[in-house]
């Protein structure tokens, strides 16, 4: 009996119809897999957010992020467009998520276990050489895909690139709740301009900024407490009481305390903050006195202090009694300075602040002091004080 070889063309003629075959099934295996199961996220970091972000539109730049989808979220693919895939939650939500980080496929909770297909194995023998040129095949194919996958992302970054506007001075700090603001504004401001060329409701909003808020936009001013290595910031607040009244507060922050960063707060009228604006501002001048004359010895003296039945005299305590004093001094070595210090009866406690800082604060009291002046008035004007405005 003779034993028919098959010749080297057959041999490379059965492994095409091998591949082919395996693509083949492998497609069918697929296209089963996503007909018959649910996709979920596949590639998360675990060492960073380790989720998924459902978006409602297939964009970074556009729309809000709807919820985050944790490893081994189920969900269904409905749609796609370009790199993006329209899928739906088991609960019934739906919106779009990026396609590198989908896989297939999973049962449902109460899917039953797909049936084994049965396929054709082809077994084909050939040669090492054969084998290692199949091998070097898939590989540049899968490069080559990888490569236009790349490619197709980094063309989606260069457009929301070239989309986006160019950043302004000031920004303000804006969380997933104000994104979703603004874009609902800016989606509204488009349908009023659809059909016309201005807009059909009022779109001349006025955002700005409250007092209090401008106020923690300021640089900060900081201070030291004297004899310790402790320091902090001020921070000035203006508030209205319960009577209608506006004051200010002057709030020592110790930024490192655990608990209560208020050291300490010093209640000012607005003839107060005046004052102190004034006094602070004098050290300043006094300081560049004393370089200009050489003065190289301790001294100290008192530039304002208030309330003035309060002020005990200098090196004198007044029990029962509170009061604000602002202090110049000179060092031995021909360095100066100032002090704010806050008497309480026999007992007085003192934030020490450089020459520069000094002059800054004169700058934070006449900046929050306009501001809370502005706010104050917007807020108690009556009707009848509009009608005198528009005449």
């Amino acid at each position: 009996m003779s034993v028919v070889r098959p010749s080297r063309l057959d041999v490379r003629a059965m492994l095409k119809q091998g591949v082919l075959a395996a693509i083949i099934l492998a497609s069918v295996s697929s296209a089963q897999a996503e007909s018959g199961g649910y996709s979920y996220p596949v590639g998360l970091d675990e060492n960073g957010d380790n989720f998924l972000a459902l978006r409602s539109r297939p964009t970074t730049q556009e729309g809000v992020r709807l919820r985050k989808l944790a490893p081994g979220t189920l969900f269904g693919v409905i749609g796609r467009q370009g790199a993006w895939y329209n899928v739906r939650l088991l609960d019934g939500e739906s919106g779009w998520v990026y396609g590198r980080y989908v896989g297939c496929c999973a049962r449902g909770p109460q899917e039953p276990a797909p049936a084994v297909a049965q396929t054709t194995q082809i077994v084909v023998q050939s040669g090492e050489a054969e084998t290692a040129r199949l091998r070097g095949q898939v590989a540049q194919l899968t490069a080559l895909v990888r490569a236009n996958q790349e490619k197709q992302e980094r063309r989606e970054r260069e457009a929301a690139a070239a989309a986006r506007p160019a950043p302004e001075a000031e920004r303000p700090f804006a969380d997933e709740d104000a994104l979703a603001g603004l874009s609902a504004r800016f989606e509204q401001a488009t349908a009023n301009r659809a059909s016309y060329l201005t807009p059909t409701r009022p779109d001349d909003q006025d955002l700005g900024r409250t007092a209090r808020a401008a106020s923690e936009q300021f640089p900060k001013v900081p201070y030291y407490i004297p004899g310790t290595r402790e320091s902090g910031r001020f921070w000035i607040e203006p508030r209205v009481g319960d009577t209608g009244r506006l004051s200010y507060d002057l709030v020592f922050v110790d930024p490192r305390a655990g608990v209560d960063q208020k050291r300490a707060v010093i209640d000012l009228t607005p003839e107060q903050l005046d004052r102190m604006k004034l006094a602070v501002g004098k050290i300043s001048s006094w300081s560049d006195i004393a370089h200009r004359n050489e003065v190289r010895r301790h001294y100290r003296k008192r530039v304002d202090c208030f309330p003035e039945a309060a002020c005990p005299r200098d090196g004198d305590k007044i029990d029962g009694q509170s009061s604000t004093e602002i202090v110049f001094f000179v060092n031995e070595d021909g360095s100066t300075g100032g002090r704010i210090q806050r008497n309480k009866g026999r007992y007085d406690e003192g934030y020490n602040v450089s020459v520069k800082s000094a002059r800054l604060l004169a700058s934070y009291l006449g900046y929050v002091q306009s501001r809370g002046e502005r706010d104050y008035a917007a807020g108690t004007r009556t009707a009848a004080d509009l009608d005198v405005m528009f005449r």
